[in-house]
This record gives C-alpha cells, structure tokens and sequence, in this order.
C-alpha cells in the first residue's frame, strides 16, 4: 500500500472519529435538554435546573453558542422558579455576552424577556421594562407569536407602574388576540388577569371585572391549580375593594390552601400580601401586621428589594394607625427615596399620603401640606385617580387657615368627581367629605349626599357576618352617622331622623348577634362542621396560652400561626352562611324608631343618648312626650380631651381620693353631660343611658354635683343602644332552678395563663366563699360550686338554661387587644379537664354558644364591665357575649373589686332583689308572661335593687367610697 493511500486513510479515520465524537456530545446534550423539559412539566424545577445546567456546560465546552444559550436560558428560568432571583438574573446578564445579531431573533428574545421577568420579580420594574422592551423589538420580526404575545403581555404588566395605561392596555389586548389565534387558552386565562390588573390600576375596576369573570371561569371549567391558585388571589383583592369582605377571607384562604398542597412559598407569599390589605381593611391590625411580616421575610429572603420595600410601606401604614410614628417614618422615607429614584409614581403617590396623614395626625400643618402639594402633582402629572383622591381627602382635613370654605367646596368636588369612577371605599369617603363641605353653606346638598354615603355604608356594614370584624368595619363610619344626625337635630330640627341616625351608629353588630341568636331558623350546623368550627376555636385558645411564657422569636410564630387558625374559622363560618338557605334569606331587624322609643318610657323614665361628633358632643333626652337635644361643637379635640377627663376621674375613685378632689373632677363631667338638661331631668327619677366611646366606663353614679352623688338623685340602668333592648330575650322564661352560684379558686400552680391573668392572693382567700354561701341562702333551689369543683368543662356541661340567677364570683380576664380571649378564669379541675381541651378560660366566644335562660347574670370579678372600646359598637365587654347567649341582663364591674365590701354589697343586691320582685312582679305581670304578653319594662326590680343596695353602702361606715359601690353597672332587660 502506497505512502498516499495510508494518507487519504488516516484522514478519513480521523474525521470520522471526530464526527463520531461530536454526535456523542450532541446526543448527550440532547438527552439533559430533554430531561430538563419533562422534569419541568413535572414542576420539579430544582431537577430541571440541574439538567439545563449540564447541557449548558457541555455546549460551553463543545463552542456550540446556539445551544449554548438555548440551555443557558431556560436555565435561568428554573432559577426563577426556584425563586433564586438574584443568581438567575447575574447568570442572565453573564449569558449576554454570547448574543450577538447572528443570533435567531426568537433565542435573543427569549433571553431578554427571562431576563426582564428575573429583573421584574427583584423588584427594579424600570429595567424589567427595558428588557421586555427589547424582548419585543427582537420578536416582532421573528414571526414567533407565542414570543411576541408574552412579551407584549409582560410588558403590559411592567408599563403599569409608570403609569402608562394606554399603551398598557394596548400590548395586553394584543397578547390576549394572539393566545386565541394559537389555540392557549391557559394563556388567554392568565391574559385576562393582566388585563384587569391594568383597569385595576386606572381605579376602573367595573371595566375589569368582566375579564377577572372570564379567568375564573375558565380555571373552574379545567380545575387547574395554578390557574385557581392565581384566580382566587385576583378575585380576593377584588371582593376586598368591593367592601365584599366575607367573600374576599373565603377566596383567599382557598388560594393560600391551594399553595401550600403545591408548596409554593412565592404563591403563600402573595395571599399573605392579599390577607394583609384585608385584615388592614377590616380595621385587624395585628392580624394585618403578621401576614405582611410573613411577606417580607420571604422577598427579602429571595433578594426582592422592591417587592420587600412594598411590603415595608404596608407595614409602615399599620405602626401609622397604631400611632407607633417613630417606627412608620422612617419606613417611609426609605420607600419615598426608592420610589423616587425607580420612578414607580402609583407607590410614590401612596407613600406621600401615608407621611403626610402621619403629619395631620401629629399637627405639623406645613409639612403636610408640602407632601400634599407633591402628590397632587405626581398624581396629575401621572394619570393616578386613587392618589389623587387620598390628596384631595387630606387637603380639606387641614385647618380652615389653610383653605376657605369656599377652596373645600371646590377640593370636595373634584375629589367627588375624581373617586366617581373608583370603588366603594373611596366613593364613600368622597360622599362624605363632599357633604361636609355644604354644612353651613344653607344648601341641602349636605343631607342629599350623607344619604348616597350612608346607603354605601350600610352596603358595606352587611358584607361581614362575625360580629368583632363587622364591628372594625363600621368603626371608621360611626362618628359619620353621628354628625349627620347633628344635622338633622340643628339645621332641621328633625329630631326623628337625628335619632335614627344615632341609633344606627350604636351596637349594630350587637344587634345583628343578638337577632341571630334569637332565630331557630339559623342554628343548625352539621356535626362535621361544628366538630370542626370547635377545633380551631380550641387550637386559636391553646396558641393564646402559649403567649405568656414564650420568647420573642417564639411569639412571632405563635402569632403567626394564630392569624392562620383565625382565618380558617373566619373562612369556614362565611362558607357555612352562604351555603345555608336561612342565611341568605334573613332579615336583620331596623333601629327603633323615637316614636317606639317613647312608648318604652313612662312618665319618670328618660333616655340619655350620648354621641361623639367630629368636633364635639350631642345629647339627646328623650321623655315619653318631648325630647331635648343639646350639643357641644367646633372643638377638634373635644373627644381625646374629655376622655382624659373621665380618665382622671375614674384614677381618682379607684385610688381613694377624697369627697373634694372627686367633686371637683366631677364639675366638668357634670357640666357637659348634665347641666344642659338640668330643668327637665328635675322630673325625672329613671335614667336609661346609651354610653358612647369613653363614657361607656364612666361611673355616672359616682359623679358628686350640689354635695351628693348622682346615685341620690338617679337609678342609673345601661344599655348599649335603645334598639337592642327589644332583640335582648325576655326575662322570666320558664327555669327549675333559682341560682348558680360560682366561687372559682384553686388554680393549678406553674400554668402560665393563670400566673399571668389572675391576682396571686385571690385563690387564697375566703371572701368568695363566703359571697356564695350567702347568696345560696337566700333561695330555695340552688348550686353553689366551690374550689375543685368549679371546672370549665363542668360549666359547660350543666343545663344553664334551668337557672334564673347566674352568679359568677371568680377571676376575671379583659383582652382589649383580643376581646374574643376576654373572659372568666375557672379553676382547673383535673387532669382529666385538659382531655377535652380546655384551658379553665371560658371566653368570651365560648360564653357566646352557652344556652342561658338567667334573668340576671352577675359577674362579681374584677373589670369584667371594661373591654375594648370600638368607636360606634361601644364596649366590647363580657355583658355582649352573655346577653348574646340568652342572659336578660347582666351585671358587671368597671374596675378591680374589693373583696371584703364586694360581698357585703352583693348580699344586700340580692335581698333587696327578692323584695322587689315579689312587690314589682305580680299575678297578673305573671298571667302575662304565661299567654306570651309580657312587655318587660325599661327599668325593672333589678335596677332598682342594686341602687338601693349602693346606697346601702353609702351609709356603711367602712366601705361609703364609691370604689367600692360604684363599679357595678346593669345593662338589658
């Protein structure tokens, strides 16, 4: 064989191995790229990550650039979906260095655009828009229509936040055209939720609603997860602008359940988000507070400083409320420097409302004015009706030195025609302002708009059945009803109207627990679902216990995972009532009229509303034949400053002060809520008093006018609206017993929610004993439990319903954070008692689902009259949940009682009790009750006996101070 031929032979065996060798590497390229795809169908995008990867390192090695970017982009997109942001997109920007314009125009656009959703979920939406830009510019040519449509459709998305919603508009109209063209109907769905994000940020959300409609639909038709997942979060947002807030909990908890069965803590991150805006809505704080510090810990987690930065801001707005100043500023000038410096002008805008509503709240005028002024021009500059409605709101609440009556009118009607397209909440707060603005002006365009705002309201009012949130929910609208009722009583003299906004303003939850309560109709639950409400109002009251001891990381999550129980009982109550034929059919019962109202009082009877104005106070006397109205106005801080009136006074009861130092407080109390009537309430000898705010804890008998107490002159009986007194059952139903009485002591030592809600020394003595063995002296048919034998499940598991007298003389917890925790504190019976998951608390939820039939419930323990004030509903005290849960009246203290003058008072309260009752209730009030025509009377035998037995303890040589009579109220039938 030839030198040549052995030549041409060791070619040819050459380039045949190396052709060899390069299909080998190509093959097991292809075998990684293909593993990566079905590893991604798989949603395992940590596997997929790792086969991309080692394709893009075998193309790197081989030179191949085509396939080198291929594995390289979809590499960095399994880095996005592993949330590992800041990697993906450093690997992307590295990647940029193989593209060049040889490069297929789709490979070049794929890689802009990941690089644009990487850049996007960090946060820095300005050059996630750059990229899309790009993304676009390189597919528009390309021809490939699925790449233009996501580009389009991202873009859209980023477009938002520098508010140029044409164009917005526009690209997102686009991909939703091609996604049809192509047969995706998956992205037409997800097209859709862009574009109603788009109409969402314009304030139209009627515009959006249809496509939000079409999304879910679609995702309910193919029972996707993901697209469920994603819908349910729209549609919560949605409802929660809507004042739809039931229905907002209900979404949101199916799309964080959702979530979590995928483990996608990106996905629980956004509800947390979501719940967060609800929670702040419905006036939750705390509970806000926890699901947005669950978000930024996970987006400052994944490196998103823009997304963590967003959350600081809502975290900031909830220290704002809680008027914690010194935490939310700071908070907000770090988000007002990034906004600026990003050019995000929607967050800009909400970042200067919530620094300028910090400088109204704290009087500094100009510096608010100075946020304002930059508002409003970065809302006109930037096309932002939401911001400028906050602005607009704000520069009216500045002094009048600031703007003339005259400018108002003209800011409210701007803010009026700017809000008119946006929702709810904004709508009503445009209403209200834009009625303010023509009080003084003689037009009855004030009245004509209230009535627009108070409709929505009451809307809004009913959108929430638990009773503590649809409280919060009102709580903001309350003072609202109040001024327009002053309205009413001084421009029109129309007291009727005057009154039924008064009343509507008071107690409104109360009134719808207790209408419920009242109906059969509403009471069947399914034993699962009562199984399972149980449960988790077990486990909300086992995480509470825990509080007391735990440390500060420990709280965090205790806290945490409370808000999560909190939202499934919320969630699964709102799915029992909408799925339940008698809820959606029932009616809650109207406000009484006055006319009703005064055929309730008799000749010597009066009722004495009280109502907080913006700027002041009204009163209202009503008579069985007149009514007598006087209010105090143009006082802007009237309200905190005669709260720290009634603060001081209670201060100096509970701390002993003398006759004098109390009568001189008393000057000022009586001035304002008494003297105005001083002629009329001469002929009166019954006071009914409707409490608003603060003065729900004023011990009116304890007031000293002319040398003696009101309790001389007045038999004072509570109630918490005039309305409710006929939804409160009546008294003397049917029982076999007479009294309950309830002596709780011998608490297990070493158990932390003891140690931290009780008097050490209580359980020790025996004045409680004592208090109880001489009451169950004085009846016939009696149950006196003492010591061991007082348990929470043994409570629980008497018939209640047999007693006419309920007598509690134990411990006594108020949550004025958590009113739901307040409650009675029972002693721990046994090892056995911790089986049935009790915790010796009976709180206040649990006292609401007791069966009473008591004509008289007493509470003989310390604060159980107290609680937390909410604005509107008045004190959410332990009186509700037992009124609530059948109790005619009940009897309650406003401060820690004395135990050595509590029994003795006690003792003479009750003789003086059988005594009136045999004399005030009769055969013929008896025949009555028996054919079902009993109309009991405002102020009844029970009234009377404990004002006789105060006055008793006026005489007392020892115990005449009021600190030892006067914290003992009676409110209801």
């Amino acid at each position: 064989m030839s030198v040549k031929r052995l030549l041409i032979l060791f070619i040819l065996g050459w380039c045949s191995s190396g052709l060899v060798y390069a299909q080998d590497w190509i093959d097991e390229y292809d075998s990684f790229f293909e593993k990566g795809l079905q590893e991604g169908e798989n949603s395992n995008w940590s596997g997929s990550a790792s086969e991309f990867k080692q394709a893009y390192e075998l193309a790197l090695a081989n030179n191949d650039t085509l396939r080198l970017l291929d594995a390289g982009i979809k590499y960095g997109r399994r880095l996005i979906n592993m949330q590992e942001l800041n990697k993906a997109r450093l690997f992307l920007v590295d990647l940029q260095k193989f593209s060049s314009d040889k490069i297929p125009s789709s490979i070049r656009a794929q890689h802009e655009y990941t690089l644009g959703s990487a850049t996007y979920r960090l946060g820095n939406f300005g050059e996630a828009a750059k990229h899309y830009e790009r993304g676009l510019e390189v597919a528009n040519p390309s021809s490939d229509s699925l790449l233009i449509a996501n580009s389009s459709l991202y873009l859209s998305n980023v477009l938002l936040f520098s508010a140029e919603y044409e164009r917005a508009h526009q690209l997102g109209s686009r991909a939703i055209e091609l996604y049809e063209e192509l047969k995706r109907p998956n992205d037409v769905s997800r097209a859709n939720l862009f574009k109603y994000n788009i109409f969402l940020y314009e304030g139209d959300l009627n515009g959006g609603e249809p496509y939000l409609l079409k999304n879910y639909e679609y995702a309910q038709s193919t029972n996707n997860p993901s697209l469920l997942r994603d819908s349910y979060q729209y549609l919560s947002d949605f409802y929660n602008r809507k004042n739809e807030h039931s229905l907002a909990i209900m979404f949101s908890e199916k799309g964080l359940a959702l979530a979590e069965e995928l483990d996608q803590e990106l996905y629980k991150t956004r509800y947390y988000f979501t719940l967060g805006d609800i929670y702040l809505k419905l006036g939750e704080v705390d509970r806000a507070l926890s699901y947005y510090n669950r978000a930024h810990k996970y987006y400052e987690s994944v490196g998103s400083t823009g997304l963590a930065i967003d959350i600081l801001l809502k975290i900031a707005e909830c220290y704002a409320l809680k008027k914690d100043y010194q935490i939310a500023e700071p908070l907000l000038l770090d988000a007002l420097e990034y906004y600026q410096d990003k050019n995000q002008f929607m967050d800009l805008g909400f970042t200067l409302d919530m620094l300028a509503r910090i400088k109204l709240s704290t009087r500094m005028y100009d510096d608010a004015l100075a946020y304002l002024q930059q508002n409003l021009k970065n809302s006109n500059e930037h096309g932002l009706p939401r911001t400028k409605t906050w602005t607009l709101e704000k520069l009216i609440q500045l002094p009048d030195s600031y703007f003339s009556k005259q400018e108002k009118l003209r800011l409210s009607k701007e803010l009026f025609k700017t809000a008119s397209s946006l929702e709810p909440e904004l709508q009503i707060r445009a209403f209200k302002n834009y009625s303010y603005s023509f009080v003084g002006l003689n037009s009855d365009s004030a009245f004509h708009y209230a009535e627009e705002a108070l409709a929505l309201i009451e809307k809004k009012r009913v959108s929430f059945s638990e009773g503590t949130l649809k409280a919060n929910i009102f709580a903001a609208h309350a003072t609202y009803y109040n001024d327009v009722a002053s309205w009413y009583a001084e421009i029109k003299n129309d007291y009727s109207s005057a009154f039924d906004l008064f009343e509507s303003s008071k107690s409104r939850a109360l009134l719808d627990q207790l209408a419920e309560a009242r109906s059969k109709d509403l009471l069947t639950l399914s034993e699962e679902t009562e199984l399972l409400l149980l449960q988790q109002q077990k486990t909300v009251d086992r995480l509470y216990q825990q509080l007391p001891e735990a440390t500060e990381e420990e709280i965090t999550k205790l806290k945490d995972e409370i808000t999560d129980v909190e939202l499934e009982y919320d969630a699964t109550i709102e799915q029992v009532r909408r799925e339940h034929p008698a809820w959606n059919s029932f009616i809650y019962p109207e406000t009484l009229s006055l006319n009703e109202v005064q055929e309730l009082c008799d000749n010597t009877t009066g009722i004495l509303e009280f109502a907080f104005l913006k700027s002041g106070l009204a009163i209202m006397l009503i008579t069985s034949d007149e009514v007598f109205y006087h209010q105090i106005t143009d006082q802007p801080f009237f309200k905190s400053d005669f709260t720290e009136k009634i603060n001081r006074f209670r201060d100096a009861v509970i701390n002993l002060a003398g006759t004098d130092s109390l009568e001189r407080l008393s000057e000022p109390l009586y001035e304002q809520l008494f003297a105005p009537f001083e002629i009329r309430l001469a002929k009166l000898d019954y006071l009914v008093v409707v409490p608003d705010g603060s003065i729900s804890l004023l011990p009116l008998d304890a007031i000293i006018h002319d040398g003696e107490y009101l309790v001389s002159r007045f038999t004072f009986k509570y109630l918490p609206s005039v309305s409710v007194f006929e939804q409160i059952q009546n008294p003397h139903r049917k029982t076999s017993q007479d009294l309950l009485a309830v002596a709780g002591s011998g608490f297990e030592q070493g158990n932390s929610i003891f140690d931290s809600r009780t008097q050490s020394s209580f359980a020790a003595l025996p004045f409680t004993l004592i208090e109880v063995d001489t009451l169950a002296a004085k009846f016939q048919k009696n149950k006196v439990l003492k010591n061991n034998a007082v348990s929470e499940t043994g409570i629980k598991n008497l018939t209640l319903e047999s007693f006419k007298y309920i007598h509690f003389a134990t411990h006594g917890h108020i949550n004025e954070t958590v009113p739901n925790q307040s409650g009675l504190i029972l002693s721990k019976k046994n090892e056995l008692e911790q089986l049935f998951g009790e915790d010796g608390l009976l709180n206040a939820t649990e006292i609401r689902s007791l069966n009473i039939h008591a004509d008289m419930v007493v509470l003989s323990a310390c604060n159980t009259g107290a609680g937390k004030v909410v604005n509107g509903e008045g004190l959410l005290g332990l009186q509700r949940s037992f009124l609530v849960a059948g109790a005619s009246s009940v009897v309650a203290s406003l401060w820690s009682i004395y135990d050595r003058s509590t029994p003795l008072l006690i003792s003479r309260f009750y003789e003086k009790l059988i005594e009136y009752e045999d004399r005030e209730f009769g055969w013929f009030d008896k025949l009555l009750v028996w054919a079902d025509w009993y109309k009991p009377e405002l102020v009844d035998y029970k009234t009377l006996a404990l004002r006789d037995a105060k006055l008793e303890m006026l005489e007392h040589p020892y115990y005449n101070h009021p600190v030892h009579w006067a914290s003992f109220t009676i409110t209801g039938k």
